[in-house]
């Protein structure tokens, strides 16, 4: 079973691809941006910082 479970796992690795997963997310997205709460205050991720990091 171990085996089988890690062929699976392989064939999705080498099937994936950014684009697929970058795709995957914005299907997912509800549209609201992460909020982090840091010890501070709690704010919004910049957009601009996560679209610099391809």
């Amino acid at each position: 079973m171990a085996k089988g479970e890690a062929e699976i796992n392989r064939l999705l690795h080498d099937s994936l691809t950014n684009e697929i997963l970058e795709r995957q997310a914005i299907e997912k997205w509800d549209g609201r941006l992460p909020l982090i709460m840091t010890k501070d205050a709690p704010k919004l991720l910049n957009i601009n910082d996560i679209l610099k990091l391809k």
